[in-house]
């Protein structure tokens, strides 16, 4: 190097400590990873692919980056189990360094996965209803972007007592979500002076709901209330048709709106009540731009999971733009998505002080035109929280 002039030493010099530099400044610009996990096989295969598209909707809207910085889906499947659900959550965090998780459906694996998030400071956004998500167990990095189980319960206890059904019948699946829910409605109705006539679960994955509407078909009532899902919302409402119970029939949100649930009863969906947080026979604007590119990208209508999927991507990419995609910790990350709102479809959207969406209820009919399920809009109520309760 004695050869070189002054003026190319320092150049060379520059070079190098350029390209020293660089890894930081490449590091600087890399892909924010973000952890997904749904159920992608098995039998709730249909509405974790649903929940996933939604959230591939909510990225691509902002040409799958914030600033400079592409967005990176990380994508597991939790197979609906908890074990699997703390195995891969585990490996997106610790292996492939996600920034936050979003994803499940199960209650089971949405618990498994906050408690491990929690511990790991990583914000995690669930589509999982069990009320200890943002209740009992709630913590600073979860968030819920469905609603929680008995959210919207109120707003059928208050439909059904206004509309003179007073003796009501509560069904629900044995488990954490479906006695919420039961607990829920059923509070709300003897706040409201109606009676509940009884409180029936039978198991999760039951094939055969016969013995229990031969024991109800006597009682006196006006309305039974169904807590289902998947294929347990199939056999329910297809058993309870052919069983000849004659009251009318409501279910809880998303039970029928997600999953082409609707569509595989058939007729046996005409004459049923549900209430839901979104459903696509909304026409404002933003709801109507939603089914628009939702079904030009995925060639099909969205339902109601595919809705809670969007959520979840839009809070993610809209606490991304609060920190112009610089997420310095899970602690910065976590007050970001917190303090997000937004225009969504249905009306704005933000989570209340527990990290639950504050959410619209729609109680709707369902019908059948002889090809597919159409809902005519009864009741909206605005602006409910988790613990919202009609007044009396």
């Amino acid at each position: 190097m004695g050869n070189w002039k002054p003026s190319e030493l320092i150049a060379c010099v520059a070079a190098l400590l350029l390209c020293v530099m660089a890894p930081s400044g490449v590091r600087a610009q890399e892909a924010i990873k973000i952890g997904v996990i749904l159920p992608l096989t098995g039998s709730s295969a249909a509405i974790g692919q649903e929940d996933l598209k939604g959230i591939q909707l909510a990225v691509d809207e902002v040409g799958g980056k914030v600033g400079e910085r592409a967005i990176h889906l990380v994508i597991a499947d939790d197979q609906n189990s908890p074990n699997t659900g703390l195995t891969e959550v585990r490996r997106l965090v610790e292996n492939e360094k996600v920034a936050a998780v979003i994803g499940s459906l199960n209650s089971a694996v949405a618990l498994a996965i906050h408690a491990y998030t929690t511990r790991a400071k990583i914000p995690y956004i669930s589509g999982g209803i069990v009320r200890d998500l943002t209740d009992q167990r709630k913590s600073r990095y979860t968030f819920r972007a469905s609603v929680a189980a008995g959210q919207l319960e109120g707003v059928i206890a208050q439909f059904v007592v206004q509309n003179g059904w007073s003796d009501v019948i509560l069904m629900g699946s044995d488990y954490a979500a479906g006695r919420d829910a039961v607990a829920q409605v059923g509070q709300t109705i003897k706040k409201l002076k109606g009676n509940v006539v009884a409180e029936v679960f039978p198991r999760a994955g039951e094939t055969d709901y016969a013995p229990f509407f031969s024991r109800l078909a006597d009682r006196k009532a006006d309305a039974v209330y169904g807590f289902f899902f998947g294929g347990d919302t199939l056999r329910f409402v297809r058993q309870y048709r052919s069983s000849g119970m004659k009251f009318p029939l409501i279910m809880t949100d998303v039970a029928l709106s997600a999953g082409g649930v609707s569509q595989t009863l058939g007729k046996d969906i005409d004459g049923v009540y549900s209430v839901e947080y979104w459903f696509n026979g909304l026409t404002d604007e933003k709801s109507k731009a939603f089914i628009s590119d939702f079904s030009k990208k995925f060639n099909m209508a969205p339902e109601g999971i595919a809705y809670c999927g969007y959520i979840q991507g839009r809070a993610i990419v809209e606490a991304l733009k609060k920190l112009d995609g610089k997420v310095a910790d899970g602690d910065v990350f976590a007050k970001a998505i917190a303090s997000v709102s937004f225009d969504a479809p249905g009306g704005p959207f933000k989570f209340d002080a527990n990290n639950n969406p504050i959410a619209n209820g729609y109680f709707i009919k369902w019908s059948w035109d002889g090809a597919k399920p159409g809902t005519t809009l009864l009741k909206t109520v605005r602006g409910i929280t988790q613990d919202w309760s009609p007044a009396k």
